[in-house]
């Protein structure tokens, strides 16, 4: 009987935020698909390793790729709020290391990229330069079965509602929760629409209490 394909799945990824939802969620549907997972670059018996973010282990990478397994990189946008604002020095230079991983995996370690949107693709190839390897852009998919906007709950008769989805909204990510907020007073002030604002995601204290004064 032939053995069920193995493949890792590196860094392991836990806690909110889409990164970890897409691991996860790649990872039973590969299950459920008759594929083995592992989360060990030193198992010989993965045939193909799927990068999905920073990581940190380039020498086992290395390892696992001279060993024959295939290096897939999944690569969204770069870390680039460091270079527009001020958000501290650790900040800065964890984003810079990053990016630097990731491009270093991306030119040096990664026989195929997989680019989540057209977006991202352009803006790597623009700051880092096009590859001959092999690339596709992949969108995130959906599983209708379990999200759906049918079921409970009913939008404000009397307002847009408009979402906003950010897993955190610290650490220099602020700006996206400014815009979302000057967005609902354009809306309010020049179209006279009031707007309700959701936030999905992880809003640190500091910016809940700005959040109340603002409503």
């Amino acid at each position: 009987m032939k053995a069920a394909p193995r493949l890792c799945l590196v860094p392991r990824l836990t806690g909110l935020g889409g990164p970890s939802s897409f691991q996860s969620r790649l990872a039973q549907g590969l299950a459920g698909r008759g594929v083995d997972i592992s989360y060990d670059l030193g198992d010989p018996g993965c045939s193909a390793v799927l990068v999905t973010g920073g990581i940190y282990n380039l020498g086992g990478l290395a390892q696992a790729r001279r060993r024959g397994a295939r290096i897939v990189q999944r690569l969204d946008g770069m870390n680039w709020i460091h270079r527009k604002r001020r958000t501290g020095w650790r900040h800065y230079w964890r984003s810079e290391l990053n990016n630097w991983v990731l491009s270093f995996i991306r030119r040096h370690l990664a026989h195929a990229i997989i680019y989540q949107s057209r977006f991202s693709q352009n803006w790597w190839e623009r700051v880092y330069g096009r590859l001959s390897k092999p690339a596709a852009v992949v969108y995130n998919g959906v599983d209708l079965q379990a999200w759906s906007p049918h079921g409970p709950g009913e939008l404000p008769a009397n307002a847009l509602r408009l979402l906003m989805v950010e897993g955190h909204l610290g650490g220099g990510n602020e700006t996206g929760l400014e815009n979302a907020l000057d967005l609902a007073a354009c809306l309010l002030r020049d179209y006279r629409l009031p707007v309700e604002l959701v936030v999905a995601g992880d809003v640190p204290s500091s910016l809940q209490g700005e959040l109340l004064l603002v409503s």
